[in-house]
This record gives C-alpha cells, structure tokens and sequence, in this order.
C-alpha cells in the first residue's frame, strides 16, 4: 500500500535563505600570546590552559615567552589581559566555504502518518522509519520493528 505524507500547514516558513548555494562556516579559531617576563603570570599556565612554545630574548635581556592559549579562552584570561600591559593575545579564526544545490523557498515538516510495514504487517509512525547504508545500496524506509529494507511505499506532497 502507498502511503501519501501530507505537510503540516502550520509549519510553513519562508526560507530566508532561498535559492543560496553556498555557506561560509567558521573553521579552527587559534588563540596565540606574548608575554614579557620570564614567567607566566598566575592566571596562565603551562599545559593547563596554554602551551608555551618558544621564548626568545631581546635588547636588554627582555625574555618574551610565546604560545597558544587553549580554548576556550576564559573571560578571566581576558580580564586580565586588558589589565596586564606585558600580555598580548592574538586570534585567528579560519572559515570553511561549503557549495551546496540551492536551498529550498520554504521550510516545513511533516504530519506525523501512521503507516503500515508490507513485510511484518505492523504500524508505527512514518518518522520513525531508520536509515542505513550498505555495499552502495541506501534505504531511508526500514522498519523499526522487523528491521526489514524498503519495507512501505511512500510519497511526500510538496508545496
């Protein structure tokens, strides 16, 4: 039997992104510093919240030590550095571009329809029908019960 899977009215949004084909997603953000001393001020420390990862003398025997701060960086950490002249941080966050076919005109779900497996006989709600993958061959229409591929026929209206 064929179940017809109507969309529930009441769910009907305007996609404000309508007809986009591409979104830029933020990537790996990176937290570096500076300090200006020859040790680390009590709010950071060493592999609990940063990594030091070199240090280097300049002029007057002015240790600078240099790393990376863990994330996510704490609104202490922050704080602080505003107050402490000697630390500077520094941020850098990567973005991703992702193409993808246009996004739809409208967003909106389904009523929930109870449908029949053709194998095991049993009724259960369209959404809980699984999915799996398998050697190339994908179903979205297994039965949570008997487990069964392509277990019901169904066609969902459109706007």
């Amino acid at each position: 039997m064929k179940f017809l899977i109507k969309i529930d009215r009441k769910t009907v949004k305007k996609n404000p992104n309508a007809g986009s084909t591409r979104d830029i997603l933020p990537g790996i953000r990176t937290t570096e510093f500076e300090y200006r001393g020859e040790k680390l001020p009590i709010y950071l420390k060493d592999k609990v919240n940063c990594y030091i990862t070199g240090m280097r003398v300049v002029g007057n025997n002015i240790v600078i030590l240099f790393g990376t701060i863990i994330e996510p960086i704490s609104s202490k950490i922050i704080k602080e550095a505003v107050k402490d002249k000697r630390l500077s941080i520094s941020m850098h966050q990567d973005t991703i571009t992702v193409d993808h076919f246009p996004e739809p005109d409208y967003f909106y779900e389904y009523r929930k329809t109870k449908v029949q497996c053709d194998k095991c006989g049993e009724w259960f709600d369209h959404n809980e029908l699984q999915s799996d993958d398998f050697m190339d061959c994908y179903s979205d229409r297994i039965c949570p019960l008997c487990k069964e591929w392509d277990c019901c026929q169904l066609k969902y209206e459109s706007l």
